[in-house]
């Protein structure tokens, strides 16, 4: 009786490392590295003005982000601004 009781906790044992092996498995895989890429793939420009603070602007589906921030504005308006002020985006 009792090496029954030790095979049976070795089988449980088992099932348990495999389940948490899978569990695991199935974690790291859903971390694709696709997020990176696509927060890197947003378009940005630097705008530069003399005597004035530089800015990435970046267009987020047509969204303005400047310095990691979403304006609320739409990239196109903030771009025209930027230039029409003086600054130099490129």
């Amino acid at each position: 009786m009792l090496i029954f009781i030790r095979h049976q906790k070795k089988i449980a044992m088992k099932k348990l490392f495999l389940s948490l092996t899978v569990l695991a498995a199935i974690g790291f895989y859903s971390c694709s590295s696709n997020d990176d890429e696509n927060s890197a793939s947003i378009p940005c420009v630097t705008c530069v003005k003399e005597m004035a603070e530089n800015f990435t602007l970046c267009n987020d589906e047509g969204q303005a982000v400047v310095g990691g921030t979403k304006t609320g504005e739409t990239y196109d308006s903030t771009l025209s601004n930027a230039l029409a002020s003086g600054y130099t985006c490129n």
